[in-house]
């Protein structure tokens, strides 16, 4: 039974390696409405509209200097509804900000959202993946690590990790358990 969940892992981690999954940012976090106070009505209305924009956006892959303005526009006014304090507009504005080609903007914004919420997996995993991307897989898998370590619910973290294990032979098991 071990060999089959074996073998089924590591086909999962290869097809998520090979289709490109393992690579991206899929994750868009929803709005909290946790122990900070809840989010209005305006407010929910607002991240809809901005995460539909955002994912018309990416789908026809159009980035342009309108697309681009007018989508990190939309998450800042989320942001500054907050007070400045939503880490997942912030995070959001920061994959704006990558997809607009401006890595050193798209950093400082995951840093600022994990500066707001230390434990929010997707900047840290953008973070990581943006270290994989400069070739610093030491890096990435430091990110990888402190994201699961810090929400054990991290799916891209996890998947990113294995992928990284599965490309050392002697951590091969080590990939097929994440």
């Amino acid at each position: 039974m071990t060999e089959v969940r074996a073998g089924l892992a590591l086909a999962w981690i290869a097809s998520a390696w090979v289709t490109g999954c393992a690579h991206t940012q899929v994750a868009i976090p929803a709005l909290p409405v946790g122990p900070v106070t809840p989010p209005t009505a305006q407010e929910l209305q607002n991240w809809d509209e901005a995460v539909a924009l955002f994912a018309r956006n990416d789908e026809a892959a159009e980035w342009d200097g309108e697309a681009c303005h007018s989508t990190l526009a939309a998450f800042e006014r989320i942001s500054s509804q907050r007070g400045g304090q939503s880490a997942r507009a912030v995070y959001m504005s920061g994959l704006v900000a990558q997809r607009c080609g401006n890595v050193g903007g798209a950093r400082q914004l995951f840093e600022r959202a994990l500066e707001l919420e230390s434990d929010l997996c997707e900047p840290r995993v953008a973070l990581g993946l943006m270290a994989l991307d400069e070739g610093h897989a030491a890096r990435a898998r430091e990110e990888f690590e402190t994201a699961v370590a810090r929400d054990n619910r991290c799916a891209p973290g996890y998947v990113n990790l294995a992928v990284l294990q599965l490309q050392q032979p002697e951590e091969r098991e080590a990939a097929i358990e994440n």
